[in-house]
């Protein structure tokens, strides 16, 4: 019988599992062989929450920072000032960052996000709306984001260097490239780059609109570049950018 490798990484962060609370009297660590005597953890209040390993917890968390690593579920809201992950984490309440969010993998938010600066490459899906100064982006799975407001935003999907590649691959590669795509009902801000994206509306004043994107409604107030591998059906010049 063969050995699926998706289970020895995941039995292998279920045996590395530990949650770290880092408090003002003192500090305090946590580590379980074994989550399945102890998968669940309620309300987190600290000054810094660490998260290794498969982890679900049962309420909201509030501290100056949030570090998840591995497989997360956090069933109730997240208040904090730095947020950083990697690896799977899904939020079922909403997101009050006040600093940053930074990190990679696949998130999950069924809620509202609100943060300083969004910076997130992998897989994104939002079911609420994003609120932020900066909001960066990067595609490398097929995602979806209700609306995105942000001052500037830049939606990319980095393509890897293939030159010197067999052609078939290159087109096999371009290929899987091209499905890497974010899918939004509205997208508002001041400066906007955006590339592999089909968004029903977008609204700025300085609009960018790179390759592999379908948009239904463009309003802009200032400028205005379309590459000539997007299709934008509906464009207004607007007299000028409200937010």
């Amino acid at each position: 019988m063969k050995t699926n490798l998706n289970n020895l990484k995941i039995i292998e962060l279920i045996k590395k599992a530990k949650i770290n609370f880092n408090k003002d009297q003192g500090y305090k660590s946590k580590s379980y062989k074994n989550i399945n005597k102890r998968k669940n953890e309620k309300d987190l209040d600290s000054s810094s929450v660490e998260v290794f390993g498969l982890r679900r917890i049962q309420g909201d968390i509030s501290s100056k920072s949030l570090n998840l690593k591995g497989y997360s579920k956090i069933s109730g809201d997240i208040d904090t000032e730095i947020f950083k992950l990697k690896g799977v984490t899904k939020i079922m309440g909403n997101n009050f960052i006040k600093d940053y969010l930074k990190g990679f993998g696949s998130l999950f938010i069924i809620k509202n996000l609100k943060c300083r600066l969004f910076n997130f490459k992998g897989e994104l899906s939002t079911d609420g709306d994003i609120y932020c100064e900066s909001f960066s982006f990067d595609i490398s799975d097929p995602s979806f984001a209700k609306n995105i407001i942000s001052n500037n935003i830049e939606i990319k999907n980095k393509r890897k260097d293939i030159i010197g590649k067999e052609n078939t691959l290159k087109k096999f590669m371009q290929k899987r490239e091209d499905k890497n795509i974010l899918k939004c009902d509205y997208i508002e801000g001041k400066d906007i780059f955006i590339e592999n994206t089909h968004v029903n509306k977008v609204k700025g004043e300085n609009i960018k609109v790179g390759r592999g994107c379908v948009i239904g409604s463009l309003e802009y107030s200032d400028e205005v570049i379309i590459d000539k591998d997007s299709i934008v059906r509906n464009m207004t010049l607007a007299e000028n950018f409200k937010r």
